[in-house]
């Protein structure tokens, strides 16, 4: 495009020796077709007389790749943000890095930001969690844990292991158990 040229020419003229330009330009192909060129260019002299040296590097798959990434990203964000089940993501060291809308909209307690998982949060659990959690986050394995006593509460726990740490997901189950119960 005519504007990417003005710039581009602007930028070169005001090179100087030893100066390096990294430029990124968005060019159509005689198909119709977009291609993104990584251009570079530095001034150099060559007895006493500046000229400006330029290489070209089409970058479009890279370009490509960084936009499928981003989109990824975002699918994956959206559907942990927006996820009913209440989750929280913890670092290798079982330390809470976030949590979604879920938990946030629980109205329970919520961990702080580096809180220790089922040691600083949610400690209080029949069986060693904590000692759960790390082994799912060392062997790389998941754990489903289908009906847990959590003080007055009974929760469906599952932890899976990612690399760099784990994701916990919790349903409360109470009110499901209550019911059987009183059908017995």
């Amino acid at each position: 495009p005519e504007n990417q040229q003005v710039i581009l020419k602007k930028m070169t003229n005001q090179i100087k020796p030893g100066d390096v330009l990294l430029y990124e330009l968005s060019l159509l192909r005689k198909d119709g077709s977009l291609a993104h060129i990584e251009l570079s260019s530095q001034c150099i002299n060559v007895q006493n007389i500046p000229f400006i040296l330029s290489s070209a590097r089409d970058i479009t798959e890279r370009k490509q790749m960084e936009i499928s990434l981003l989109e990824s990203e975002e699918r994956y964000r959206t559907l942990f943000e927006k996820n009913p089940i209440e989750t929280i993501i913890v670092d290798e060291n079982g330390r809470v890095s976030r949590y979604n809308l879920a938990k946030q909209k629980s109205g329970s307690r919520l961990p702080n930001i580096g809180d220790t998982m089922y040691k600083d949060y949610a400690s209080n659990h029949e069986i060693d969690m904590y000692g759960e959690l790390m082994e799912c986050i060392q062997t790389g394995d998941s754990k489903d844990f289908p009906e847990l006593k959590y003080k007055d509460q009974f929760l469906r726990i599952n932890i899976s292991s990612f690399p760099g740490g784990a994701i916990i997901t919790s349903v409360d189950i109470t009110g499901y158990k209550r019911a059987e119960e009183a059908l017995r």
